[in-house]
């Protein structure tokens, strides 16, 4: 249901929410109906500032939805979109954002609430009640991914997915907090990042996956791979010889013919933790959706009085406060940095093809 450029998806060519709420109720139909085990699709869409799809309510970006400082308006924000996602079929819905912003070269700083741990824990949280508050099989609800875990704000020279080197203190003091709050909260998926932290790729790590996320903070939902990233444990991190090498690898470790006992449970296991998510959103007990004229919610005026005060709310920047900075120095300081915005091509062989870094600089 995504319309965006990464899709190709336009006004034009993209679902409106009556054909994509017909087109997930024939997905279901067939699953239930024409697969060996019957089970029903559990449908996820991205939701980072309303549901990405046709005929749905644009939200401002976190980093607005950040500047507004006000929880409540965004839990309200989150339940609005949970309600025009599941009318078209969705269950899952990917966000909110935890990241930090503390790489100003980074290129995704607006998908962020900002550079501080409380902030972005009080924020994350906020939507994460605001997706699943109405109760997962309401059929007004949608489960909350927690993204991107962990430290993807930070990569080593602003460059999306690279790397980062850090230490275990200023990932449990920094980049861990939001992750756990929103977990604490309730939520029901967590998406591991593309960066590597000290040379091993998170969507591999036993640490941030299992001893982190499910040991230590006891994370009973599932964990969900971003695009591409496991064919990217050989292609981008080589780790892997080859994509074939990641499956033997995985197959190694749930499969140890020496010890069948052992080797049992973890099947188990890795089958309970991808079932057990689809009880409480209510997968098994799958209902058609009702194919709607136009998205239930968007565009009605409790919505849209809900984007109104967000838009209001985020709009900080050029507030001029004595106590934040000089009117008389600084007038117009947040244009000057702007208008200032230099957009090169990048020099160094670790920046990707065809693709411009923007430099923001201050006058001076």
């Amino acid at each position: 249901l995504r319309a965006d450029p990464w899709t190709q998806k336009t006004l034009a060519t993209g679902l409106t929410p009556t054909q994509a709420a017909q087109a997930t109720n024939a997905l279901q139909r067939y699953a239930v109906e024409h697969t060996r085990l019957g089970i029903p699709l559990l449908l996820a869409e991205e939701c980072p500032h309303g549901h990405m799809a046709i005929g749905t309510t644009v939200f401002p970006t976190a980093i607005g939805q950040g500047s507004t400082w006000d929880p409540a308006l965004l839990q309200r924000m989150g339940a609005a979109i949970a309600a025009e996602a599941r009318v078209q079929g969705a269950h899952v819905g990917y966000g909110p954002v935890l990241d930090l912003a503390r790489e100003p070269r980074w290129s995704r700083v607006e998908e962020t609430y900002g550079e501080d741990p409380v902030l972005t824990s009080r924020m994350g949280v906020a939507l994460v009640r605001g997706f699943q508050g109405a109760g997962l099989p309401s059929g007004r609800a949608i489960a909350a991914t927690l993204k991107h875990f962990a430290a993807y704000g930070v990569p080593e020279g602003g460059h999306n997915g690279g790397s980062l080197s850090t230490g275990l203190r200023e990932l449990h003091q920094s980049y861990f907090p939001p992750f756990r709050a929103a977990v604490q909260a309730g939520a029901w998926s967590v998406m591991a990042a593309y960066n590597s932290v000290d040379g091993v790729p998170c969507s591999a790590s036993a640490y941030l996956l299992t001893d982190v996320l499910r040991r230590q903070w006891h994370f009973q939902g599932f964990t969900v791979s971003d695009l591409g990233s496991i064919s990217g444990l050989a292609s981008t991190h080589h780790v892997a010889a080859t994509h074939l090498a990641i499956a033997v690898g995985h197959a190694r470790m749930q499969v140890q013919p020496a010890r069948p006992q052992r080797s049992c449970q973890r099947q188990q296991l890795q089958r309970t933790r991808h079932l057990r998510p689809l009880l409480p959103l209510g997968v098994p007990q799958h209902r058609h959706r009702k194919a709607p004229h136009r998205s239930d919610h968007a565009g009605r005026p409790p919505v849209a009085l809900q984007r109104q005060r967000l838009q209001r709310r985020a709009q900080v920047l050029a507030r001029r406060q004595p106590h934040h900075v000089d009117p008389h120095r600084h007038p117009d300081r947040p244009f000057e940095c702007s208008k200032a915005a230099i957009v090169r091509r990048p020099g160094r062989p670790a920046s990707p093809p065809r693709q411009p870094t923007a430099c923001p600089c201050l006058l001076s």
